[in-house]
């Protein structure tokens, strides 16, 4: 019985790394992986249209959990 101690442990301890995050298993499926750098897209229009487009997301109502953080700031 003390043969199939040392694989138990270390079975036991690969288990619990792997629930706690610490140990990793890349399968490589479902990922793509791409190069480091910046991603250029060319956009017909106007740099002013697409400000207005882009910023519109942020130019709308403050969320609540930020109005107090927004009061206490200023």
């Amino acid at each position: 019985m003390v043969f199939l101690l040392g694989p138990a442990v270390v079975i036991a301890a690969g288990y619990l790394q792997t629930v706690r995050g610490a140990l990793t298993s890349d399968l490589q499926i479902g990922r793509r992986v791409r190069p480091l750098g910046p991603i250029v897209i060319s956009i017909a229009a106007p740099p002013e249209t697409v400000f207005d487009v882009v910023s519109a997301a942020y130019l709308g109502r403050t969320p609540r959990a930020m109005r107090t953080t927004r009061r206490s700031a200023a």
